[in-house]
């Protein structure tokens, strides 16, 4: 966790190939997936927290949405840890609500070292979508960045990163 919301890291492990991207932001980067997203540039990475300084929208959406998945199977197998499933993602379905900004109507990508949000829009910020995080009317708003032919939509729809970013 940094600071009540999840963020990629790597943390110190034994490395008997003497791979150099570890315990570092090259690391972090590869564990999102998306090493080379605009994203994360201007983006530290915070060796005694063993993360990158942003709390991610997207990763914060999976997991929510593997909590939901987990509770159904819990359910139907009657396990006791359905209650634990639900508390964690009742905990960061309320976290994640802080980096909600009105004015672009999106959950924005939060940097905490320097306690700004992104205003960098690439598709990981429609995962909340998937965990039926938001509102009805939020969905709405998010939905207008996902159809806008000069952010994400148009005839190839959802690059990774808006098509108005200086960096598309």
């Amino acid at each position: 966790m940094n600071e009540g919301l999840l963020s990629y890291g790597s943390s110190p492990a034994k490395n008997p190939f003497n791979e150099w991207a570890r315990e570092n932001m090259q690391a972090a980067k590869y564990e999102s997936g998306m090493d080379d997203s605009p994203m994360y540039i201007d983006v530290a990475f915070n060796k005694e927290k063993h993360t990158m300084e942003l709390q991610d929208v997207g990763l914060n959406g999976l997991y929510i949405s593997d909590c939901n998945a987990l509770i159904e199977i819990a359910q139907i197998l009657d396990r006791s840890e359905t209650k634990e499933l639900k508390q964690r993602a009742s905990e960061l379905k309320k976290t994640l609500d802080q980096i909600w900004d009105q004015e672009t109507g999106l959950y924005l990508n939060y940097n905490t070292k320097v306690d700004t949000l992104s205003k960098r829009i690439s598709p990981t910020l429609f995962y909340p979508l998937m965990a039926a995080v938001p509102s009805n009317k939020k969905a709405k708003q998010m939905l207008s960045h996902f159809y806008n032919e000069d952010e994400l939509g148009g005839e190839f729809i959802l690059p990774s990163i808006a098509r108005n970013d200086p960096l598309f």
